[in-house]
C-alpha cells in the first residue's frame, strides 16, 4: 500500500517569532474529529544553540462538567485528566474542544480542585457539558516528542511521507514548543500535517 493511503486531509500551521528561556514559542496543532495527526514535514530555524523542540501530545483527557460561557475562564472537570503522577497543574497547557468545533488552547493559570481549572486565556465560543479537554502538560514531560536541530542559523528540517510521527490517538491535538536559554528560537518556519484515519 502507498504512503497515502490513511491520507485524509492535509493542513499546514507556521509562526514567526523569537522565543526566550521565559517564554516559548508554540504553534498550535488542533485535531480533527476521526482522524489522527501525522506530522509529515516540518522547519525551523535555530538560534545561537541548538536547544531541542517539543512537539508536546495529550497526555490524557477527561470531559466538561458544566457549561462554559464564551469569554468564560474558569473549567469545571468530570475527572483528572492527566495520568498517573503527573496531574494537571498550573503552567501546564491544555486544549478544548468549544461547541464550534475549534480547540481552545491555554495554559493553566491557577487548580483549585477539578471544579476550579482557571484557564490564562478565555474560551472564544461556548463550551457545552461532556465537551472533550486534553491534558497537554508542561514541555520536559513524559510522553512528549523531542528533536535537536543540528545547525545554528540556517533552516533545519525533516520530512518523511506518512509522517514522521503521529498523534496518540484519533482527535487528539498537538503543541509545537520552543524556547532557548541563549539567544532563541529565531522562526518557526513551517509544519505540515497529514491527517490520516488510522
Amino acid at each position: 500500500m502507498g504512503a497515502n493511503v490513511y491520507l485524509e486531509s492535509v493542513a499546514s500551521y507556521g509562526t514567526i517569532g523569537t522565543a526566550t528561556s521565559t517564554t516559548a514559542l508554540t504553534v498550535e496543532i488542533p485535531g480533527r474529529s476521526g482522524k489522527r495527526i501525522a506530522i509529515r514535514a516540518f522547519g525551523f530555524m535555530a538560534g545561537g544553540t541548538c536547544e531541542a523542540v517539543q512537539f508536546m501530545q495529550s497526555l490524557g483527557k477527561t470531559t466538561l462538567l458544566a457549561v462554559v460561557a464564551s469569554g468564560g475562564s474558569t473549567l469545571s472537570l468530570s475527572g483528572e485528566p492527566g495520568p498517573s503522577g503527573n496531574s494537571l497543574a498550573t503552567s501546564d497547557y491544555i486544549a478544548v474542544i468549544q461547541d464550534d468545533g475549534s480547540y481552545h488552547y491555554s495554559v493553566v493559570g491557577a487548580v483549585t480542585g477539578l471544579s476550579g481549572i482557571v484557564l490564562c486565556t478565555v474560551v472564544t465560543d461556548s463550551i457545552a457539558i461532556g465537551q472533550t479537554v486534553y491534558d497537554l502538560g508542561a514541555k520536559g514531560d513524559t510522553g512528549h516528542i523531542n528533536w535537536a536541530p543540528t545547525t545554528v542559523s540556517v533552516l533545519n528540517k525533516e520530512s518523511i511521507d506518512g509522517g514522521i510521527f503521529y498523534g496518540t490517538e484519533k482527535g487528539s491535538p498537538m503543541l509545537f514548543s520552543g524556547d532557548s536559554a541563549a539567544t532563541g528560537l529565531e522562526e518557526i518556519c513551517y509544519i505540515t500535517v497529514d491527517y490520516i484515519n488510522k
